[in-house]
């Protein structure tokens, strides 16, 4: 019995000292992006094996919501103790005082320096003149071309702009069978990165010193686009930019022999064309007054306020160590930011990253600046608008200067930040006894003449009136107040920067803003256009549906009403597919026929109508069950009366179905014009917009500036006239309906 009682005891000692072990832990919590972020679980585990006493936490994240789920967090004060950064974010996290300052650290808890990295990637970590990251991961950008056809051609690896232009040529013009089809190299209409990159080879600057405004040279942005324009000209490179999948299969059939990528596409090629092994090659970027090169890829981060901090520095030292870069690139074909990393057998004895290595010592930035991405947004634009002859040169170039300092003059303090405070609380106050006021007049009137008193139906409406005070009215009246502050990156952790600026947000959209406009223009127009066809391919539907003769109506009122139900990226994803100006259904069809087939995305004529035609396809099926509905309570007393007056099937149509279906039809129009004023997933998916704005919409755009640009004021000053262009048309049905009752 001593033995057994002893031997219990030693059991429950030992489990409540392992319990009492694991509860003592050190907690360290990491986030990070795609692939990375479920991966980084192996490096993870070897870092607990080296420290027992931490338990790593890791998390992955999709690149899509990592922005807003980082900037959450940072805003609640519950941030990760590690967090992977975009190259291009740590401006912007930095600015508004979330992150860590390292340069203390450097040589002592962190057992790195400037010297173990490539200057342009180091270079990603600074802002204001202060390192506040480790590099990572990094990407840079060199030419994947056709080894095999340059030597067809007889045309050496190119090394300048010229030889760049020529070698295009001569590939573009090798068949002229097919020469329609074939171009000399892929190039992007609106890729601001591609445009950078011959910019700064160029010798082009965005900004002064101090980020305070916009330095772009003239002469050195006139000779760099006229020279990148060249190509689209003289179709040397398609106006439509191939997807992912068709660069694979153009760059196999040697219809796009060259295109400028990241490392990404080396195994994205060896896995997909195995059959190009030997045909194609890497090599670092041709050059004009230098040979300069994008650099990307991730930075790590420790916050101001992560709980961890000894032991996320002790971790950043170790995920940056020779060897573990080096596997790190076995695990997810990252390069290594680490110089010593190179000389791992890992990366040493694959000559296909050697162009890469090489280009790493001669690569730039964009700079380090809060609104960069922007900024990088108009430099699309405006490169788009110049290639398409939409602006002039000189336009283009004062536009853009414009438009930067413009961004660029956001960064300032308020002077009038407790003047705002004082209107948000004491509004806020006001519009709280002017709602309970309202609402209680209301009762007292409605319930006078009723057994139930004022106070019970208070008690029953209690709990909806909570809610759609916190969910509905609270978050109206905020967005009204925001609606005339200047919101933005600068003030989002830090409520002192925070200005009142009265109807500046209104005076600069309904004045200047012309993305705006178009995007008002394209919103009337998908409704105009879309309303009526939905409306119309609904009811006819549901007309055909309803006829007695046809079998199978179930199947079919199924089968129209599964798109309702269908995800809309799943939508926009085949939608996208069909609309593909080369392997696409839709110009596939149109071949049979022998008709010309479209760019439908990518002509700013097409694009909109074809969004409108995949929303109608999208929607239909919901107004055709309310149609159905409405068609169901009809009496069909009315029809065989009609019948034996000898009145015809069109006029039976008109006479009795159509006015019969009078309430169904206003309620489909009111839900449809609403939802249509509301368009955004449709561009969004689809064409992010584009071409040159001729698919913004409304909502869009208000999203871009409220979570991409963090411009919350002008993003709610937005949303307030889309509110009211809402309210008008609603009030304009309703009242144009009662008018025809009467």
């Amino acid at each position: 019995m001593k033995t057994i009682v002893s031997i219990l005891f030693i059991s429950i000692f030992s489990f409540s000292n392992q319990a009492l072990g694991a509860l003592e832990k050190i907690n360290l919590s990491i986030w990070a992006m795609g692939e990375e972020g479920k991966k980084i679980r192996i490096i993870a585990d070897q870092f607990e094996k080296l420290h027992p006493s931490v338990q790593v936490t890791t998390q992955a994240i999709p690149w899509s919501a990592a922005h807003e789920k980082i900037m959450t967090s940072v805003i609640s004060e519950m941030p990760p103790d590690i967090c992977q950064l975009g190259t291009t974010w740590m401006a912007e996290f930095a600015t508004i005082g979330a992150l860590e300052p390292l340069d203390q650290y450097l040589g002592n808890q962190l057992e790195l320096t400037e010297n173990d990295f490539f200057e342009g990637p180091w270079q990603t970590n600074k802002v204001a003149g202060k390192i506040y990251g480790m590099p990572w991961y990094v990407d840079t950008r060199v030419l994947f071309y056709r080894n095999d056809l340059l030597e067809q051609a007889q045309m050496p690896l190119p090394t300048t702009w010229d030889e760049l232009y020529l070698t295009a040529k001569n590939l573009k013009n090798r068949n002229h069978n097919m020469s329609n089809k074939i171009s000399g190299i892929k190039l992007s209409t609106n890729d601001w990165m591609e445009f950078l990159i011959f910019y700064w080879q160029n010798e082009g600057r965005l900004l002064n010193d101090k980020l305070t405004y916009a330095t772009i040279d003239f002469q050195s942005f006139k000779e760099t686009m006229l020279f990148y324009k060249r190509f689209f000209d003289e179709e040397l490179t398609l106006k439509t930019a191939p997807s992912s999948l068709e660069l694979l299969l153009t760059f196999r059939d040697g219809s796009i022999p060259m295109f400028i990528s990241g490392p990404w596409m080396i195994s994205e090629i060896l896995n997909k064309l195995p059959d190009l092994k030997g045909n194609w090659k890497v090599a670092p970027l041709f050059g004009h007054k230098n040979h300069k090169s994008f650099v990307g890829g991730s930075n790590l981060v420790t916050f101001k306020n992560s709980k961890q901090k000894p032991w996320a520095l002790r971790f950043l030292s170790f995920i940056n160590t020779p060897e573990i870069q080096a596997k790190w690139y076995t695990l997810t074909n990252d390069l290594p930011a680490v110089k010593k990393a190179w000389d791992q057998e890992e990366l040493k004895n694959n000559w296909y990253l050697d162009a890469f290595h090489k280009q790493l010592e001669n690569t730039q930035s964009p700079p380090p600046h809060p609104s960069w991405e922007q900024m990088a947004s108009l430099i699309a634009k405006i490169q788009e608008k110049i290639i398409l002859n939409k602006i002039t040169m000189e336009d283009g170039h004062r536009q853009l200067e414009q438009d930067i300092n413009l961004i660029l003059a956001q960064n300032k303090s308020s002077a009038q930040s407790i003047t705002f405070k004082f209107i948000v609380f004491s509004g806020f106050g006001l519009s709280i006894i002017l709602l309970l006021a309202w609402f209680f007049r209301q009762t007292d009137k409605n319930f006078k003449t009723q057994a139930i008193s004022p106070t019970h139906a208070v008690l029953f409406l209690l709990p909806a009136l909570v809610i759609l005070v916190i969910f509905l009215f609270i978050p109206i009246f905020f967005t009204i107040i925001i609606s005339f502050t200047d919101w933005n990156i600068y003030s989002l952790n830090d409520l002192t920067n925070l200005t009142f600026i009265g109807f500046n947000n209104y005076t600069q959209l309904l004045q200047t803003d012309m993305v705006f406009w178009r995007s008002v223009l394209n919103t009337i127009i998908f409704v105009i256009v879309g309303v009526p066809l939905t409306i119309t391919v609904s009811l006819v539907t549901a007309l055909i549906l309803n006829i007695g003769v046809l079998k199978c109506k179930s199947l079919f009122r199924i089968g129209y009403f599964i798109p309702v139900i269908t995800t809309m990226v799943v939508a926009a994803v085949i939608w996208r597919w069909m609309y593909n100006a080369n392997y696409g259904s839709i110009n596939i069809a149109l071949k049979l026929f022998g008709l010309n087939t479209q760019d439908w995305l990518n002509n700013e004529y097409l694009a909109l109508p074809s969004l409108i035609i995949m929303a109608v396809w999208k929607n239909f099926g919901y107004s055709m069950i309310i149609f159905l509905a409405g068609l169901n309570t009809i009496p069909y007393s009315l029809y065989e009366a009609a019948y034996m007056d000898g009145v015809k099937g069109i006029h039976r149509l008109w006479y009795i179905t159509i006015p019969m279906l009078k309430s169904s039809t206003l309620f489909v129009t009111i839900t449809t014009v609403i939802g249509y004023f509301q368009f955004f997933a449709e561009p969004y998916i689809m064409t992010e917009g584009g071409p040159n704005n001729a698919t913004n919409s409304i909502v869009l755009y208000t999203y871009n500036h409220a979570f991409k640009f963090y411009n919350l004021g002008y993003a709610s000053s937005i949303s307030i006239i889309l509110f009211i262009i809402t309210l008008l048309v609603s009030a304009g049905q309703l009242w144009y309906s009662k008018r025809i009752e009467t």
